[in-house]
């Protein structure tokens, strides 16, 4: 499960910090206010890997629990009520009208004396692996229907209610420790009948109507197959299915395979019963047409870089410059990743096969407006690199020195020689001293390959200011040759520069290496790519980050000096890096392979990647057509990163490149269409941006009116939320309290029901978990003293 596409996490703050490192800041948080059943933290590692750049943790796991919590809270204990219980006689936790039991096993036992032992029982769990919602089954006898019934773990106890949207995926931990294929189906006994195959299987909670109360996010990027029920109700679950993966973030490659020979109302259990195999379901899933999800056009929402995807070193030292500078981890990371590029240059290459090579080339872009801390970062970036500078400076001097008085006998003797009318040969002249530049900011093409032609191994450009970069190519414009061997800069090919005859022959350098990072304004960004820069595939090379801004506050947070020491140890390994030699004996870059594991997995993701590309277009299609070579240069700068030494690019280190990659191409989408939007659309974009900083990504009306001093009233927040809803950015959220629900706007977060609050007056007591009207639950036949109707999910099953 992703942390960001989950609505119930919070940020950690002063009042409410993290319980496993006591920071303030940029760790996640959920269960209830000051009582967090766990945490997603961003400074102290675990075996749950989360994303997001940070790790989970059970707090039961490491005596945590109450570590934090407020004192009431770590007294209180649920307290089971008895079936004789009224209503106004339990005690109030989440819901006035809940009875609570203390386990999962209490729930149950309360429900079989009233309607016998269930006959079936299913476990869903959450992503940590403990038990969320158990779904209880009696069979029909007699006269009685067949009846299906929840319980729920709330964080005071267990409880009969339905749950809320954001349900578990059933077989939710072995979903997420898989990698292939996932068969959704609907009903647990089809899920398991397919596991019992030997396959990866999943459905959802509340039967065919309530696939949108699920958290279908764990699908996200992964091969889905969907397997439908022969009725009605299986047609219109296939479809609901299809409708919520085509609203993830990264969109899975979905296939719909009806089973042949299915009865009325059959399903794969049925089909696996009468003699099929796994092995004929595969035959049947790979002569299915991959199915297009459809488009729902909802605005695409920043995602935090993925720092976890670094190597430790590098990700250490991301995490904690971004915390002492106060700015976004892709204004520290791009330039890291970038830097260490260009500390590698020309020496090393990644052979893909026997054609095809990718250099160690990155062409980052920081997009953000002045006084973002967008350039203290950097800075820190390039210390160790400045460092090597300044000694390569210091040694041209003193070679410059010793050169000075053999320059001076030349000439001597050149003259003597003159004088004489000598047959014999001229004396030699002596080699006159070049420095060899690490680190550029002279963005002409001239300046680059004599500086190339004195350090082959490649260069890194930095620019605060990438405005002069593209104001470079003006001679593109007018026929020149600039852009074209920028081209080749960013292949690793060749540069030729043609000079006067006052100032020598052409300059030719081939293996010519610069990867670059630098900072630029977002309206500037927009006039400087160029139609000519886009039709000649220039904007597509660039790999940009243009996280929202976050206003400035004091940070008393540091990087620590080991932590920086690790980081500058790393760079400077990478630029002692040499050059091996080809046949001829010549200097020739070090080519690294896949492993096979890493070969497969490369294979899978160009497949992937290719059809994937179908469905864009414009600027989006030409930077996606160009994170195919991404993927395979920053899995070279992140291996060696990590070992200077390696001959081999392992699984792990492609599959974090992949992760990148995808990390890039949404934000390349995010950027383009951007860039495209009307004032109001951008004006709704940096709203949802700013809510996004918000604990959880959540706020209320009223916090809107004390956060945003445009917004002076509840009634005009509640009609720019209703704005934010319309345009895709998220919906309101109704969260049960002991005394009233609170209501609060939420980003990606949609609520069927209804697309605007309650009138404030009923909101003061309507309870949105209360059981059912007593007439509802006295069709469906159930108890309303114990059992809330859930007719319209499928709880109730005929």
């Amino acid at each position: 499960m992703n942390q960001a596409d989950t609505s119930d996490w919070r940020e950690a703050t002063r009042r409410e910090p993290c319980p496993v490192c006591g920071k303030p800041d940029w760790c996640s948080l959920t269960g209830p206010e000051g009582d967090p059943d766990a945490a997603v933290c961003m400074r102290t590692e675990s075996d749950n890997a989360r994303g997001n750049g940070g790790w989970l943790h059970r707090l039961k796991d490491h005596g945590l629990a109450d570590r934090g919590r407020p004192a009431s809270a770590q007294r209180r204990k649920p307290q089971a009520s008895t079936s004789t219980d009224s209503p106004k006689s339990r005690a109030p936790a989440e819901n006035v009208d809940a009875t609570l039991y203390p386990t999962a096993e209490a729930a149950v036992a309360a429900y079989a004396a009233r309607h016998g032992r269930p006959d079936r029982q299913w476990a869903y769990h959450d992503a940590a692996g403990e038990p969320a919602l158990l779904v209880l089954r009696w069979n029909a006898r007699g006269e009685r229907k067949k009846s299906i019934r929840p319980v729920r773990r709330t964080a005071a106890g267990w409880t009969h209610q339905q749950p809320p949207a954001g349900r578990p995926l059933y077989r939710l931990p072995e979903l997420l420790a898989s990698t292939g294929t996932v068969y959704v189906v609907e009903g647990e006994p089809a899920a398991d009948a397919l596991v019992a195959a030997g396959l990866v299987a999943t459905t959802s909670s509340g039967g065919s109507k309530a696939a949108d109360k699920t958290d279908w996010s764990p699908l996200a990027g992964r091969d889905v197959v969907l397997l439908p029920d022969n009725d009605t109700a299986g047609a219109g679950y296939r479809d609901a299915v299809l409708g919520r993966l085509g609203r993830l973030a990264r969109a899975p490659r979905v296939r719909v395979v009806d089973l042949p020979g299915l009865p009325a109302k059959g399903d794969a259990v049925d089909w696996l019963a009468a003699g099929h195999t796994a092995v004929e379901l595969a035959r049947l899933v790979a002569a299915a047409e991959p199915v297009a999800l459809a488009d729902d056009g909802r605005p695409l929402l920043y995602r935090p870089f993925p720092t976890a995807l670094l190597p430790g070193a590098m990700r250490r030292f991301v995490d904690e410059a971004a915390a002492a500078f106060g700015c976004d981890p892709a204004m520290v990371a791009l330039p890291a990743l970038a830097a260490a590029a260009g500390a590698i240059g020309a020496t090393r290459t990644l052979r893909l096969k026997r054609t095809w090579y990718e250099p160690a080339v990155l062409w980052c872009v920081v997009v953000a407006p002045s006084g973002a801390m967008k350039s203290q970062g950097r800075k820190l970036v390039l210390a160790p690199i400045l460092r090597r500078q300044k000694q390569e400076l210091a040694r041209y001097n003193e070679a410059l020195l010793a050169f000075g008085p053999l320059q001076a006998i030349y000439e001597k003797d050149l003259a003597q020689w003159k004088r004489s009318k000598s047959q014999e040969p001229p004396p030699e002249a002596p080699e006159k001293p070049e420095l060899r530049e690490v680190l550029i900011s002279d963005t002409t093409v001239e300046a680059i390959a004599k500086a190339l032609k004195a350090n082959p191994r490649g260069l890194y450009l930095d620019r605060d200011e990438l405005g002069a970069w593209f104001g470079s190519f003006d001679k593109y414009n007018r026929g020149g040759g600039d852009a074209q061997n920028w081209m080749n800069l960013h292949g690793a090919g060749f540069v030729k520069v043609n000079r006067s005859s006052a100032t020598g022959p052409p300059l030719f350098v081939d293996r010519a290496c610069v990867s670059l990072c630098g900072t630029i304004q977002p309206a500037i960004l927009s006039r400087a790519l160029t139609d000519e820069h886009r039709e000649s595939g220039l904007a597509a090379r660039l790999l940009i980050a243009a996280p929202p801004r976050r206003p400035k506050e004091w940070t008393d947070e540091e990087v620590d000096e080991a932590v920086e020491a690790a980081f500058a140890e790393r760079m400077l390994a990478l630029l002692d890096l040499g050059f091996g030699t080809d046949p001829d004996g010549e200097p020739a870059p070090v080519a690294l392979r896949l492993q096979a594991a890493a070969q497969r997995r490369f294979v899978a993701f160009v497949n992937r990647h290719g059809r994937e590309g179908l469905d864009r277009d414009g600027d989006e299609l030409a930077a996606w057509s160009k994170l195919e070579g991404y993927a395979a240069r920053l899995a070279l700068v992140l291996t060696l990163f990590d070992d200077p030494a390696a001959t081999t690019v392992p699984d792990e280190m492609l599959a974090a490149a992949i992760g990148l990659v995808e990390w890039f191409a949404h934000e390349a989408a995010r950027f383009y269409r951007g860039a495209r939007e009307s004032a109001a659309e951008r004006e709704l974009r940096e709203l949802a941006d700013w809510i996004g900083r918000r604990p959880g990504g959540a706020i209320t009306p009223s916090a809107l009116v004390q956060g945003r001093r445009k917004v002076a009233t509840v009634d005009e927040a509640e009609k720019l939320i209703a704005r934010l809803i319309d345009g895709g950015y998220g919906g309101w959220r109704r969260t049960p309290t002991a005394t009233k629900p609170r209501v609060e706007f939420v980003l990606g977060y949609e609520e069927p029901s209804t697309n605007s609050p309650e009138p404030r007056a009923p909101r003061e007591s309507v309870d949105v978990d209360a059981p059912a009207p007593p007439e509802t639950r006295a069709e469906s036949g159930s108890d309303p003293a114990v059992d809330p109707a859930d007719d319209a999910e499928g709880w109730e099953a005929a």
